[in-house]
């Protein structure tokens, strides 16, 4: 479903945010995540980027070295947190895998941009742990850098 957030994420390893972070939004058909977007998560997640990073042990995520921000009123965000909202962006869907464990699939995330969508915020789940293979915890892959809106401490 598309929702306005008014949430505060927070993405680690800069404490400088660049608007152009890692170039242009591209698809990357074989994989449920787009080439390039600034990733984060809420900062309240249930199972976000830094709990993440505390099971598997794969980096540091310091708070002296994170960016805390909010979207510009009027954000609009993709929010996949069950299978209806899967069906919901069934318009979007470039490609579906079917494993012998689980079912995923490929968004085109530069037709999201350019219809208006900011960023994509998935609710890690058993669902979207399937749906979305790879999405590990709570996050959100910010399309629009426009949108972003940094918080100072």
């Amino acid at each position: 479903m598309i929702i306005e957030t008014n949430k505060t994420y927070i993405h680690y390893g800069t404490t400088h945010f660049n608007p152009n972070f890692k170039g242009e939004i591209i698809n990357n058909p074989t994989f449920t995540k787009p080439i390039a977007g600034f990733w984060a998560s809420p900062i309240d997640a249930d199972f976000g980027w830094k709990d993440w990073n505390d099971v598997e042990y794969f980096a540091l995520c310091e708070e002296e070295n994170s960016i805390r921000f909010k979207l510009h009123e009027g954000n609009k965000v993709l929010l996949i947190q069950d299978e209806s909202d899967i069906i919901y962006v069934k318009d979007y869907i470039i490609n579906e895998y079917l494993s012998n464990r689980f079912q995923w699939c490929s968004l085109d995330f530069e037709r999201l941009l350019k219809d208006g969508i900011d960023g994509v915020e998935i609710v890690y789940n058993e669902f979207t742990s399937r749906a979305m293979y790879a999405w590990d915890c709570d996050s959100i892959v910010i399309l629009n850098p426009d949108v972003v809106e940094i918080i100072d401490d």
